[in-house]
């Protein structure tokens, strides 16, 4: 089995076609799931595997309510 490919915050927005801002707000407000380490030792910016970003953020209401409203502003 594949392991899941890491991913920035930009790709993770557009693996889940939302805007970037929205996950960066979530990642400020702590919703989403630790940082995964990535083998890139040099990339300093966040990466997440994004079965755990949409894990962790089906566990807060108000998370998938803004999913949703940009999805329909889309």
């Amino acid at each position: 089995m594949p392991q899941e490919p890491l991913l920035t915050t930009e790709q993770l927005a557009e693996a889940l076609k939302i805007p970037e801002t929205l996950i960066r707000s979530f990642r400020d407000q702590g919703l989403l799931p630790p940082v995964a380490a990535s083998p890139e030792a040099d990339s300093s910016e966040p990466r997440y595997m994004r079965s755990e970003v949409v894990r962790s953020l089906r566990q807060h209401p108000e998370a998938m309510d803004a999913i949703r409203q940009a999805m329909r502003q889309s």
